[in-house]
């Protein structure tokens, strides 16, 4: 039976000032990304399918409410209180060192399934207490769902912590499979929303136990102990809440955009809101998932006293991102128009600052994504924090301003304004001291 080594690869030389990209951790960079974004248009094109087969199913009422409930989805990779994201930074700091790798699986699987069934025993409770509290069909399956996939969801995380990202790519892929043969089958059956809903969080599910099933059975070196020690349970949670509140504090440059389009410019606007965001969270998904890579491989390179891979890294890994980034910046300015017409079956009149904005929001954080990932695998937390809070309460500031004048494009565009002249100096300057600084440092909270 396979076994996948607990090690880390040995330094790579470099020949003639180039960083050759048939050197072992460079192939698994472009393995990870690949599947990652092969895993995306699979996605994509599963919710071309999936979305009007609901909608005709469902109609628009009940499509509504199918929509806010599996909406809700995405909120499990942030009640994990940030366990996965620190994961990948630790486990290939511990180096190979199987005891404490297994210390760190324990920890983190304990705290999130204790968080699982915390919420689960809350939920039941209000119930309870207050009968009249209780969520109806479609919510009560997406909190069922939610708290099902805390624990099971830090498969991803392991396994790019194990440097192999690429099988998170396959069993995303399988999860987007899943999803889109369960939910033909739910509308083939006549199902209503609760069923269609099931069948979302039923896909994550099967997925997300497939994949710590598979790992756990090639690794069985991580297989958790009995119970977990607290010194390493304090470490994991000081660095997951450590990414946990910069991602929390990011987010809220743009989480409350669609309320705020509704409250400020009316319905319409907050329409084309609804869709912007939509194609620029999904853009940013893809450039997220072209280089998650990068993050365990500058653990590995720091541990090793890699520098010159890093500052490489660093160097091609922006210039790669931004590239793509404007290539995809182009096909939206120029084409999104009548692509988003198609799609949707209806012209909601976007204007075009609106795609100009949506641009702008796709490629300004695409040039910090890379340094950002330099910085998480240097835990090297509270300059990124600090930056993020006063890019965020700037952006908000502005956001009034922008919609007087411009709009839905005014309001979408004053958070990667903000990210141009904050964010982005900000994580140049500390990403260049993160790849000069030849030890790790101290983990803060």
């Amino acid at each position: 039976m396979m076994r996948v080594a607990l090690g880390v690869a040995r330094p790579h030389r470099h020949h003639g000032g180039m960083v050759s990209f048939t050197t072992p951790r460079n192939r698994r960079i472009l393995l990870s990304g690949a599947a990652g974004v092969t895993q995306r248009l699979v996605q994509l094109a599963t919710s071309l399918i999936t979305l009007p087969l609901v909608l005709h199913r469902l109609g628009d009422a009940g499509f509504g409410v199918w929509g806010a409930a599996t909406s809700l989805a995405w909120a499990g990779a942030m009640l994990d209180l940030g366990l996965g994201g620190a994961l990948i930074t630790l486990l290939p700091r511990a180096g190979g060192q199987r005891g404490v790798s297994r210390d760190y699986v324990t920890a983190s699987l304990f705290v999130a399934t204790g968080i699982s069934l915390g919420m689960l025993a809350i939920g039941s409770a209000l119930a309870l207490l207050w009968p009249h509290l209780a969520p109806s069909g479609p919510f009560l399956i997406a909190g069922l769902g939610l708290a099902v996939n805390i624990p099971l969801g830090l498969s991803g995380a392991l396994w790019f912590g194990l440097q192999k990202g690429h099988v998170t790519g396959f069993w995303n892929t399988v999860q987007t499979g899943l999803t889109l043969l369960f939910v033909v089958a739910g509308v083939v059956a006549g199902a209503g929303v609760t069923v269609l809903t099931l069948a979302i969080y039923a896909a994550a599910a099967l997925a997300n136990a497939g994949s710590l099933i598979h790992l756990l059975w090639r690794v069985p070196e991580l297989r958790p102990s009995p119970w977990p020690k607290f010194g390493v349970m304090r470490t994991a949670l000081r660095s997951g809440i450590s990414l946990s509140m910069i991602g929390a504090v990011a987010s809220g440059a743009y989480v409350l955009d669609n309320v705020l389009a509704l409250h400020w410019l009316g319905p319409h606007a907050a329409a084309q809101m609804a869709v912007a965001l939509r194609v620029c969270i999904t853009a940013s998904g893809m450039l997220a998932v072209a280089t998650q890579a990068f993050w365990p491989e500058f653990v590995e390179a720091v541990a090793h006293g890699d520098h010159h891979w890093v500052v490489r890294a660093l160097g091609r890994g922006t210039l790669m991102v931004t590239v793509l980034a404007l290539a995809g910046c182009g096909l939206l300015v120029l084409a999104g128009k009548p692509v988003l017409a198609w799609w949707l079956h209806q012209d909601l009149h976007l204007p075009h600052a609106l795609f100009l904005a949506m641009a702008a929001w796709i490629l300004v954080p695409a040039l910090t994504r890379v340094a950002g990932l330099l910085l998480n695998a240097k835990a090297l937390y509270r300059g990124q924090f600090l930056a993020q809070l006063a890019a965020t309460a700037l952006a908000l500031a502005l956001k009034p301003l922008g919609a007087k004048f411009l709009g839905a494009a005014g309001l979408l565009a004053a958070t990667p304004l903000v990210s141009l002249f904050i964010i982005c100096p900000a994580y140049a300057w500390l990403a260049w001291r993160a790849a000069a600084a030849p030890r790790f440092q101290k983990v803060r909270a």
